[in-house]
């Protein structure tokens, strides 16, 4: 009676190795169900299993590259990334646990672990690993971030680098692993630090696509800070912008900000205020310099004079402050130009304009002037010799009557001492009234004989004082004593 197939494929124990076999077999039986004969064969398919397994742990790290490469174009993210793709290698492949550190350059050369998944049970952080040429720096993670070499350790329990962390791991259940570095300019910022329950776990060409992976995570690394790096430059630009503008904005008198664009890229209330523009500081933006310009009346220059000037200007890179211009409206203006930058061989230019109304001060400076001239010919049409003298005895200005009656001119009497220049003397007079009001703060009034100003003299001093209250000098009046009295 014919009886049962199998067909089974199991693993045997030769010399101490294993080994794999596939086992076919018929089975007879006799009439009552016993066994009497059975005929099969026996087939050791080792090497086909190896080169199974083999095949499929380069299929894992295939897949493992595919979805890394998937996971970096979705990145946003740093810290998230490296999380992800630590979750990649663990899940894809099949691995006990892996980890991504990165290599701190401070003075301990610390390895800070980023992220991790699989089994750990507090692992990495008993680990204290460095990347220091010291005992904890020559294990295979250290020695990947010095050389940025990838380093395999195919026996924990013999390595001798390993000896550091050996029992931590045995207790875990790792028996070998794999640390490729992560690579940016020629040099290490970090690892991928892979790790296996099975001695002698990485083959040469799973070792090459796993390397080829972690090229991958670090050039999303790198570009993920890249990215973070030109945002945060961005926010800075825009903080820079909003300062300047608001800086402008504060500042008296209208200001125009032209881009080498020959567009308005700025303008605050007070230059559309001051030139009687019906646009709003917004709405300027939306314009062109040219028409911005040719908006404006300015007395003397026609639009296009005024564009061709300003471009004379940003050519020759040359800053005009202080300029001043008679508006059409009877107002007068100080206007700066000041150029932003130059583009050589090109048209187009950028330019800061400030124009500042001065009409009210240039009115104040005309009233001040005429007073002040009111003042000198009052101060010179007096008889009697008038100085101002200072508290170093020096001569700061006389009168007419004064100049004339010493014979020079009002202008060679400054700076010299009054001692000197009307009593011809190396110091001043015992009786000095100017002395004495020097002194005291008083006004002295004495009587003094001097022939060239004219004999018997009443002379006065006045004490001249500084907002501060001290004294600075006198007013000095000399008039020829009455012969009646």
């Amino acid at each position: 009676m014919r009886g049962e197939r199998y067909d089974i494929e199991h693993r045997i124990l030769v010399d101490d190795e294993v080994a794999w076999v596939h086992e076919k077999a018929e089975l007879e039986f006799d009439i009552d169900g016993t066994l009497i004969a059975g005929f099969g064969t026996t087939q050791d398919i080792t090497q086909h299993k190896l080169d199974e397994d083999r095949l499929q742990r380069l299929n894992r790290a295939l897949r493992a590259i595919s979805d890394g490469n998937q996971a970096i174009t979705r990145a946003t993210e740093e810290a998230a990334f490296v999380h992800q793709a630590c979750r990649i290698v663990v899940e894809d492949c099949g691995y006990a646990l892996v980890w991504i550190g990165f290599a701190i350059d401070d003075e301990q050369k610390t390895v800070k672990p980023m992220a991790y998944a699989g089994f750990d049970q507090g692992y990495i952080d008993s680990l204290k690993i460095t990347w220091n040429d010291t005992e904890r720096g020559r294990g295979p993670t250290g020695t990947a971030i010095r050389t940025g070499k990838m380093q395999v350790c195919n026996d924990m329990c013999n390595d001798p680098k390993f000896a550091p962390w050996r029992k931590q791991a045995l207790e875990r259940g790792y028996a070998s692993s794999a640390v490729l570095p992560l690579m940016a300019n020629g040099k290490a910022f970090g690892v991928l630090n892979i790790y296996s329950p099975e001695v002698n776990n990485f083959s040469d060409e799973e070792v090459k696509l796993l390397s080829e992976l972690a090229n991958d995570f670090a050039h999303g690394i790198t570009l993920l800070r890249t990215q973070a790096a030109n945002k945060k430059a961005q926010e800075l630009v825009q903080i820079t912008l909003k300062r300047f503008y608001d800086s402008l904005s504060s500042m008296h008198g209208g200001i125009l900000l032209v881009s080498d664009q020959e567009k308005v890229e700025f303008a605050n209330q007070a230059f559309c205020d001051y030139f009687n523009l019906k646009e709003t500081p917004e709405q300027l933006k939306e314009l062109s310099a040219e028409r911005v310009i040719k908006k404006i009346k300015i007395s003397y220059l026609h639009p296009e004079q005024e564009l061709t000037r300003i471009n004379e200007i940003i050519e020759c890179n040359e800053p005009v402050l202080g300029e001043e211009v008679e508006m059409q409206n009877n107002r007068t203006c100080l206007r700066d130009f000041i150029p932003l930058k130059a583009t050589e061989g090109a048209s187009s230019f950028s330019c800061l304009w400030h124009h500042m109304d001065i009409t009210p001060q240039k009115s104040a400076e005309e009233t001040l002037l005429k007073s002040r001239g009111e003042w000198e010919r009052t101060f010179d049409a007096l008889p009697d010799y008038i100085a101002v003298i200072d508290n170093k005895h020096r001569i700061l200005r006389v009168n007419k009557a004064m100049a004339d009656k010493l014979g020079v001119k009002k202008e060679q009497c400054f700076g010299m001492r009054c001692y000197a220049c009307v009593h011809e003397k190396e110091t001043w007079p015992k009786d000095c009234p100017h002395t004495k009001s020097l002194s005291d703060g008083k006004i002295h009034v004495a009587e003094l004989f001097e022939e060239k100003l004219g004999g018997d003299l009443i002379i006065t001093t006045t004490p001249l004082k500084d907002e501060k209250g001290n004294i600075v000098g006198t007013v000095h009046i000399a008039r020829v004593k009455s012969k009646n009295c």
